[in-house]
C-alpha cells in the first residue's frame, strides 16, 4: 500500500508548502509604493487617499499611512485606516475635523515586470494542482488495480495504511482550511480559492480507490 503512504504525504506537504511560500512569494511579487491625497477631513475627522494602484492585500496588512495637517507635523495614520473591495482607495478616521491634510499611505503594488508576477502568482496553484493529481492518480491506480489482481497483501497491509489515511482525513481539511484563511488575504494569487476545496475531495477520492483494489479482488474470490 505505498499508493496510500504516497496519497497521504503528497497532499500534506503539498498543502503546507503552499502555506509556507505565502510570504516568500509575496514578497517576491511585490514591491514598495506610495501614493499621496491632500484633502480638508470631514466634520467628523475622516478622508480618503486614492493608491495608483491595488495594494496586494486585501488588508492594510503591510501599509503605513502618514498624515500631514496643515501647519502641523506628521503622524501615523495607520490605525485608522481602513481599504475597500477594490484596494485602491484607502479611508481614514480619526483625523481632526474639517482640516486640510495631506496624506501618504505605503503600500504593497505588483512588480512592473509582469510576465515573472504572472508565473509568480500561479506557483502555489500549481503546488496544489500536483497534490490533487496525485491524489486522482492513486484513485485511478486503486480502481485499475481492483478491477484487476489487486495489491496482493496481506489484510494487515492492507488495512493499517487505509486507516491513517482515513483518520489523517480531519488534519488534511484543517491544512486546506489554514490554506484558505492565509490566501484570503492575498487576492492576487490566481486560482486558491476555486481548486481548495478539490484537494480534500480528491483526497478522499484517492483513499476510496485504495479501498477498492483492496477488497474487490476478495470479493470476487469469495463469490467463486
Amino acid at each position: 500500500m505505498k499508493g496510500v503512504f504516497g496519497l497521504v504525504l503528497a497532499t500534506i506537504v503539498g498543502l503546507l508548502a503552499v502555506v509556507i511560500i505565502a510570504v516568500p512569494t509575496s514578497s517576491a511579487s511585490s514591491e514598495t509604493a506610495s501614493s499621496t491625497g491632500t484633502f480638508t477631513s470631514s466634520g467628523t475627522g475622516t478622508g480618503d487617499v486614492t493608491l495608483a494602484s491595488p495594494h496586494w492585500r486585501a488588508s492594510t496588512t503591510d501599509m503605513s499611512v502618514s498624515c500631514t495637517p496643515s501647519g502641523g507635523s506628521a503622524s501615523d495614520a495607520t490605525a485608522g485606516a481602513s481599504l475597500n473591495t477594490a484596494r485602491t482607495l484607502v479611508s481614514l478616521t480619526g483625523l481632526t475635523a474639517s482640516t486640510a491634510y495631506s496624506c501618504t499611505a505605503t503600500y504593497l503594488a505588483e512588480i512592473s515586470d509582469s510576465t515573472v508576477g504572472i508565473v509568480l502568482k500561479i506557483v502555489p496553484f500549481l503546488l496544489l494542482i500536483g497534490s490533487i493529481s496525485a491524489s486522482f492518480g492513486g484513485a485511478y491506480l486503486g480502481v485499475k488495480g481492483g478491477m484487476g489482481s489487486g495489491s496482493g497483501t496481506g489484510a494487515l497491509k492492507e488495512i493499517v495504511p487505509l486507516l491513517v489515511a482515513i483518520i489523517l482525513i480531519p488534519v488534511v481539511i484543517s491544512f486546506a482550511d489554514l490554506v484558505t484563511t492565509t490566501y484570503a488575504d492575498l487576492p492576487e494569487f490566481i486560482g486558491i480559492s476555486a481548486i481548495i476545496p478539490l484537494v480534500t475531495i480528491s483526497y478522499v477520492l484517492g483513499i476510496l480507490g485504495s479501498s477498492f483494489q483492496a477488497v474487490a479482488p476478495r470479493v470476487r474470490q469469495v463469490m467463486r
